[in-house]
């Protein structure tokens, strides 16, 4: 199964992986998914990294805060 990867960034990052370790790019994504196989992420872990990316990261909106967006997608589902 032939996988296209549309985010340049991402493309060229493993591109770069390869060149260090001599791999193609194929190897490396296979290297990486390996990597994380097995890897389970509980909705608990999951939601202590988004508290922790909310405390770094202010919304666009000065106006508001993390909590009124939180507030606001708990209304909607």
């Amino acid at each position: 199964m032939a996988i296209t990867i549309r985010n340049q960034r991402v493309e060229n990052t493993i591109r770069e992986i390869g060149r260090h370790t001599g791999e193609g790019p194929s190897a490396v994504i296979a290297r990486a998914v390996e990597h994380l196989r097995g890897r389970t992420f509980s909705k608990q872990e999951s939601l202590e990294k988004l508290e922790r990316l909310m405390q770094d990261v202010p919304p666009r909106d000065a106006k508001l805060t993390w909590r009124d967006l939180q507030d606001e997608m708990d209304n909607i589902f």
